[in-house]
């Protein structure tokens, strides 16, 4: 079962990951967070490699082992159905 973290009023659960570096930072850090307790969400389309190439093998890394990895376009679904 997922730990929740407490900051301030607010609960923890998910944390959306996005950036450079995907197959090193983003990868790790999703680990990281799963190891932790927390749900990972890796949005696919806003994140890359310094070698393009290497993308979809470290997307396929990451949503087999760590996070979901989805649009950016189905992360604005989600937000718009949680309100």
């Amino acid at each position: 079962m997922a730990q929740t973290r407490h900051h301030g009023c607010k609960k923890v659960e998910v944390i959306v990951l996005t950036g450079i570096h995907l197959d090193w930072c983003i990868e790790g850090n999703a680990r990281l967070a799963r190891d932790n307790g927390y749900l990972p969400i890796v949005i696919g389309d806003a994140c890359g490699c310094q070698k393009p190439e290497q993308e979809k093998a470290a997307m396929e890394r990451i949503n087999n082992f760590f996070a979901p990895v989805i649009s950016s376009e189905t992360f604005v679904k989600l937000l718009k159905q949680s309100t």
